[in-house]
């Protein structure tokens, strides 16, 4: 998996990526990654 370039996927943009949501390299939420894989 590739990060993007900035922001977060947001749901309801389009229900087959609904389920998937990326955390982004430039991303709103600093620390997403981190938390989502409880690594600290």
């Amino acid at each position: 998996m590739f990060p993007a370039p900035a922001g977060i996927n947001r749901s309801g943009c389009d229900s087959a990526y609904q389920a998937v949501r990326v955390p982004r390299a430039s991303g709103d939420k600093p620390g997403a990654l981190d938390a989502m894989m409880d690594i600290t």
